[in-house]
Parts: structure tokens; sequence; C-alpha cells
């Protein structure tokens, strides 16, 4: 099992200014090298939030290396010739407004030290005030409120041990007001300005990039069915990401397993145990097992825990 950290992330080094390197299309082609650095010239790919997005490109982009895909809360979304502009997709969903925030600079302005980036973890991942008031740092359908930043207590879903460890991964990608960077270019280094979490907001302003990418996918064609087999784990009470996302998904994926876990966005931690357990039972049914076997049709297998 392989599990390399998205662009932004960890130890990565993108440009913080180069939204391409945060793109589908780059991120494909960087798990297609480390495929073949592997030497598998079959993968299976897995992914939550951002990196469910990713693998249902990597099957698009390189449908002969993805042999299954298995996904967490987001939805496949086919490409589209239409261009939308994350305004308007919001209108649309009103579930994702709090991605306008991401998309601003006032998430890298806001959060500027390792102590506030461990308060809006901590927010995001379900912790309470500790005076008791209801001021939430995020809210899905409003985004962030900043002032509840010093109120908020721990999350009830993760250790101490492990939110410290995410504040040094976070960290990591910003050091003050300038910081040293690997550039594009072998054996140059710059002097770059980067803020604490500039690299993984960046991700919510690549929706033009993504868009002028995949109108190269394929000329003219317009089926982006996807033909790997897809478990798509929807999560009940996920206030982003609403379950109801994933109601057409069938129409663009050719052999669809579709579940469902009664817990918010963070199912990974919240419902780990259930996800662990639907995974299993996946891979030894479809995985391991053939498709035709199951005794259901072409299309897509729903159930719900």
């Amino acid at each position: 099992m392989i599990c390399p950290d998205l662009p932004g992330f960890g130890r990565t080094a993108p440009h913080p200014t180069h939204l391409p390197s945060y793109s589908f299309k780059s991120v494909a082609t960087a798990t297609a090298q480390l495929a073949a650095q592997l030497g598998a010239d079959k993968i299976i790919l897995g992914g939550h939030d951002w990196g469910c997005a990713v693998v249902y490109r990597v099957a698009l982009w390189y449908p002969e290396l993805v042999s299954h895909l298995f996904t967490v809360c987001v939805p496949y979304y086919p490409p589209t010739s239409v261009w939308t502009t994350l305004e308007e997709r919001v209108k649309k969903m009103p579930s994702t407004k709090y991605m306008l925030d991401n998309a601003s600079d006032v998430v890298e302005k806001a959060i500027d030290s390792p102590e506030k980036i461990k308060q809006f973890l901590s927010g995001i991942y379900g912790g309470k005030n500790e005076d008791g008031s209801k001021d939430r740092v995020w809210v899905a359908t409003k985004g962030y409120d900043f002032s509840a930043l010093n109120k908020v207590g721990p999350s009830p879903w993760i250790g101490e041990v492990e939110v410290e460890y995410y504040v040094q991964e976070y960290a990591r990608q910003g050091m003050g007001p300038s910081c040293e960077l690997p550039h594009l270019h072998k054996n140059h280094i710059y002097l770059l300005e980067v803020l604490l979490m500039q690299t993984i907001v960046n991700w919510y302003r690549t929706w033009h990039v993504n868009y002028t990418d995949e109108l190269a996918l394929e000329p003219g064609k317009r089926n982006y069915t996807l033909q790997p087999p897809v478990l798509m784990i929807t999560a009940t009470h996920d206030d982003a990401v609403l379950p109801a996302f994933a109601k057409r998904m069938g129409e663009n994926v050719k052999h669809l397993t579709l579940r469902e876990v009664p817990t918010s966005h963070w199912a990974l931690w919240q419902g780990a145990g259930e996800v662990n357990g639907i995974i299993k039972e996946w891979i030894e049914k479809v995985v391991f097992g053939k498709v035709k076997n199951l005794g259901v049709p072409e299309g897509y297998i729903a159930s719900k825990l």
C-alpha cells in the first residue's frame, strides 16, 4: 500500500503560486510515474475528499493503469465542455459555500501561526467551544468564523498526538514571510513568500486549470463513463458533500457499488471500522472476485448501512 501526499501537503514542495502543479492532470501524471517506478502496471486507487477527485481523474487520464477505485464522500463528476465559475457551482450546491473562502485569501491571512493551525483543525474536526457558546469555526453553508478560534476545544475524533503531527505537517508548507523552496528548475533555490495554508487552499483555485486541461482529454468525445469498478461510500451527516450528490453517479460509472455510513464528512475517523469493513467486503467480492458473479446487472449495486 502506497499513501502519497497530495501537492501542498506533507513533505511535498510545489511552487506556491504555480496552480498547474495542483491540477488533476499533474497529479494523475505523477501517480502514473510513481506506479512506473514501482513496476506496477495495474493499480487500485482510493481517496477521500480531494483524493476522490484525483483518483477519478487518474482513471480518465490513464485508463489502462487503473483496475479499481474506492472513494469516500465525494462523488464522480465527469468533465464538461461548459465552463462554470466556482460562484456558479456554489449557487447550485449551497452546502459548498465554504469553498469561496478557501479560494480567496482569507484562510491564509487568518491562519498565520502553528497555534492557529491547531485551533483551525480542531474546529473543523468537531471540536466544541470550551465556553459553551455555539459559534463554529467552520459552517459549510456559510464559511469560516475566525473569531471562534480561541474558543474551540480539542477534536473528539483524533488525539493530541495526531493533531500535533498535522500541525507540524501543515506548518511545513509555510514558515513565515519567506522560506526556501525548490524551484521547478533543478539546482535553483529561490526565496519566496509563502503563507501558512497557501499551498493547501490552492486546490480550490484550480477550477479553470482543470477545465482547460480536460478540454483536451478526448477531443470530440463526451462520454466520460468510468470503466473500472468503483466503490463509493457516502456519509449520512456530511454537511458539505451531501449523500444526495451521488444519487446519479451510476449514470457515469459502469460498475458502481454505493454504500453509506452514519458519520460526518470525516468518515475515516468517525466510522473507521465501518468504512474499512465495507472496503474489505468490496475487495473480496469485486476485486478478487468478478462483478458478474455477484448476480447483478451492469450499472450499480446500492445498499445502505
